[in-house]
């Protein structure tokens, strides 16, 4: 999606119009999903291990986000660019 959309861009074409806020949940699921393709095969301990240390930020501020009153603020997903926390 996101590589149809850049290309298309890029071509001039008329891409589908995204918000930036869920350009930017996109890359960050497209991020785990990386993340799974890497640690396909592992044994189950490394892949926990792995998702642990990798998916989790992501996935926490996915979940999270920063908003008004700081981070860990339920339902809030903000562009890298509006805060430092995300």
């Amino acid at each position: 999606m996101l590589a149809d959309i850049a290309t298309n861009a890029r071509r001039g074409k008329d891409a589908a119009l995204i918000s930036p806020i869920a350009l930017e949940a996109v890359k960050r699921i497209d991020a785990l999903f990386d993340i799974e393709r890497d640690i396909n095969g592992l044994a189950a301990d490394e892949r926990l291990e792995r998702r642990q240390q990798e998916s989790r930020p992501i996935a926490e501020r996915l979940r999270y986000g920063c908003g008004p009153n700081g981070p860990n603020y339920p339902g809030v997903l903000r562009l890298p660019s509006q805060s430092t926390m995300c």
